[in-house]
């Protein structure tokens, strides 16, 4: 699908609330069904709908890795409906700029612990979580926290250019923070 062409369904399904299914189908199987929270120069944030049917964090996309979109998926209502029940609807998105993916990560950093960075198309199953130590217009340098949730010693730099997707709020991005505590003052240099 053409970007342009993504933007308009999607700024169509943001207006009207509606659940939308994303493919991804150059970067990954499989789809993503949530509510499009905001849309942004390069990238989207979407309310992710997990198989349990809760709201589960924001995960934003580029639009140009979008190469389906179905609107409305099989059972909105069903979703809808639980959602509502849940209390869990309309989910609301912090403030985040998604100019780019350097504003996207600062901005998500203001408002949330720690973030998922993705490189999909350069490794599809690596992300890197963490909280934003500094950045350049090239890269991020980000104090990770282990699978184990322990902060890392040693910052880790991210190019931006390989930067595909960036997620929080997430169960598992919570669940990691509930572990590691806050970012120690001292870490690596």
């Amino acid at each position: 699908m053409r970007p342009e062409t993504v933007r308009e369904k999607l700024a169509l399904a943001a207006e009207h609330q509606l659940i939308v299914r994303l493919e991804r189908g150059e970067i990954e199987e499989g789809h993503f069904d949530g509510y499009v929270s905001r849309l942004g120069e390069r990238f989207f944030a979407l309310a992710v709908i997990d198989d349990n049917v809760h709201i589960n964090g924001f995960a934003c996309l580029r639009y140009e890795d979008v190469t389906r979109i179905i609107l409305p998926p099989p059972n909105e209502h069903f979703l809808v409906k639980a959602l509502n029940l849940r209390g869990e609807y309309p989910p609301t998105c912090p403030p985040i700029d998604l100019t780019s993916a350097l504003s996207l990560i600062r901005s998500a950093c203001d408002h949330i612990h720690i973030v998922s960075v993705h490189p999909e198309i350069d490794d599809p199953e690596t992300c890197w979580i963490g909280r934003l130590r500094s950045s350049s217009d090239e890269l991020v340098v980000l104090d990770l926290v282990s699978p184990g949730g322990e902060w890392e010693v040693d910052p880790f730099q991210v190019e931006l250019k390989h930067v595909t997707r960036v997620d929080f709020g997430g169960e598992y991005e919570n669940a990691l923070m509930l572990v590691a505590g806050p970012r120690p003052d001292r870490l690596g240099s």
